[in-house]
């Protein structure tokens, strides 16, 4: 019987898996970088693999959201070591990105509906109106994103990581590498040192919500940090620690994002409502002379309110989150934190052995 794509794949990952535990205990710090760099990209596909599996068959709330977490995470890698992979097709980068685009319009639906539903309790009387109105604009969302998501996008991820495999593969079995090649703890200090003067940069510079810039500058900059560390946490020195200021940072940084998002939202649904409402409105007086009865039923259509209620929950939510942004650098966590990072980069560009846990 023919060997299916799904089962080629799960070979291939089972065939990486399999080679990284049988490889020497050396910790991927003091590895070349070309030999660590892949292994770590091996890990982070295994993640995208398993996430995928899951999507296709019967999805998990977390489902796409560990997908897109793998393939960001993979991406990085790329980008962070581009000398480990020469032979890395440039079409492969471009499916990676679209990739990315293509699955954002699920998951950021997932996300709104998770937040209003947890907080519709705070809008009340008529104003749940248009708050159930735009659930159920979410709601048609999230299934039309599903749907382009399991008909068309899915089927690109096999073929994408066909080809990461084989790249991989290759840098996995390489044997004999100079002695002068860069070590990947190295590196990844060099990386560390120039990301942590950006994020100090930019988090600096964030006092007001008007700041959106930096807010959006700095959440990038913390998760490609965060994804540099994340696969050397357990055997860096402060390593584990660092991640997970990081993780509490990212998600206040995450959180003001997807307000951001919300609100978006909130302007193409309100211009839809509105249009929808003087259609409705209009119609009614052309085809008929409205009694006070049904003036009053159609005012108790009215969606604005619930919208213009939904804003203020978003407003209320950023100005949150900004107050906690705002203590974490009035009570020195911040400082620590951008310190914490400076000094893991200058361990690991000085003396690699004593980065070591």
């Amino acid at each position: 019987m023919p060997e299916t794509t799904e089962q080629s794949l799960n070979a291939a990952a089972a065939t990486s898996a399999a080679a990284k535990s049988a490889s020497p205990m050396r910790p991927l710090l003091s590895l070349p970088v070309p030999q660590a760099a892949a292994i770590v990209a091996a890990m982070q596909l295994d993640k995208a693999h398993e996430a995928y599996l899951r999507l296709t068959r019967n999805p998990d709330t977390e489902a796409l959201h560990d997908f897109r977490v793998g393939l960001r995470q993979l991406r990085s890698t790329f980008s962070a070591y581009p000398e480990a992979f020469p032979s890395l097709p440039k079409r492969l980068r471009k499916y990676m990105r679209q990739l990315a685009r293509d699955t954002s319009h699920a998951r950021d639906a997932e996300v709104q509906l998770d937040w209003l539903e947890r907080n519709e309790r705070q809008v009340t009387g008529d104003a749940r109106l248009g708050l159930r109105w735009m659930l159920r604009q979410l709601e048609l969302r999230k299934a039309e994103a599903y749907r382009v998501l399991r008909v068309d996008v899915l089927d690109e991820f096999t073929e994408l990581e066909q080809q990461a495999r084989a790249v991989l593969a290759h840098n996995e079995t390489l044997e004999e590498i100079d002695d002068d090649v860069e070590s990947l703890g190295h590196l990844c200090g060099a990386h560390l040192e120039e990301l942590v003067a950006d994020l100090t940069f930019h988090l600096r510079h964030i006092e007001t919500r008007e700041d959106e810039d930096q807010l959006h500058a700095a959440r990038i900059c913390g998760k490609r940090i965060r994804y540099l560390l994340s696969p050397l946490r357990a055997e860096l020195k402060g390593g584990d620690s660092v991640v997970r200021r990081l993780q509490r940072l990212q998600d206040l940084l995450g959180d003001y994002h997807d307000a951001q998002v919300l609100g978006d939202l909130l302007r193409k649904y309100t211009r839809k409502a509105t249009r929808e409402q003087s259609e409705r409105w209009l119609e009614l007086m052309l085809n008929q002379a409205p009694d006070a009865r049904t003036l009053a039923r159609e005012r108790k259509q009215d969606l604005l309110t619930g919208l213009l209620g939904v804003a203020r929950l978003v407003a209320k939510r950023k100005e949150r989150l900004l107050v906690q942004l705002s203590q974490l650098q009035s009570k020195g966590a911040q400082e620590l934190l951008l310190h914490d990072i400076a000094m893991l980069a200058a361990r690991l560009q000085g003396h690699t052995e004593s980065a070591l846990g």
